[in-house]
């Protein structure tokens, strides 16, 4: 652990407010974020650092390398700390969004697969009767993320919902396929 990591556990476990400047995958620089600290967690090869900032609701994400001038402050926070597995609830990556109960058809022979990249969602996977596929149900907030690994499969694949998906889904195909039109 290097001494910001050290700085985010303790300020954790005592329940001290933090303060911080931030670096978006953008490149854009927010100064001065004033957060309290939930959680380390390692995601997608990165340390995170699971927080709440002031003034809003829900937890946010922060890769650790690209926080800057880490200062604890001397006020304490009182609130419950969502436990890790609640934040996590509906993702497969290391994003936290908006929650999208999605529907696929996949073919019976990716059951295993569908089965090992979907069940930290816990799916309701179902055989559809007469043909050879199967549908899965389930909840994710990783939008993005569900389309890369879907991606893969090509048309043994399909999201039947919701449409925001699929405009996703086709969004990010055409985007893909642009760069081998003549």
């Amino acid at each position: 652990m290097c001494s910001s990591d050290l700085r985010i556990y303790f300020a954790k476990l005592e329940q001290k407010r933090i303060e911080f400047d931030y670096t978006s995958n953008s490149g854009y620089r927010i100064t001065k974020c004033l957060a309290n600290p939930y959680h380390l967690v390692i995601r997608n090869n990165n340390l995170y650092m699971v927080a709440r900032l002031v003034n809003k609701d829900e937890p946010w994400l922060f890769i650790v390398s690209r926080l800057g001038n880490l200062k604890i402050i001397d006020q304490h926070f009182n609130e419950q700390i969502p436990p890790i597995d609640e934040i996590f609830k509906d993702t497969l990556g290391s994003f936290i969004g908006e929650k999208y109960n999605v529907k696929i058809r996949f073919d019976k022979d990716l059951r295993i697969v569908m089965e090992q990249i979907l069940g930290v969602l816990e799916p309701d996977i179902r055989e559809v009767e007469g043909t050879n596929s199967c549908t899965a149900a389930f909840t994710v907030s990783d939008d993005q993320y569900l389309c890369k690994q879907l991606f893969l499969y090509g048309k043994k694949v399909e999201i039947l919902e919701t449409n925001e998906m699929r405009k996703l889904m086709i969004s990010m195909l055409n985007d893909s396929i642009s760069i081998y039109k003549d």
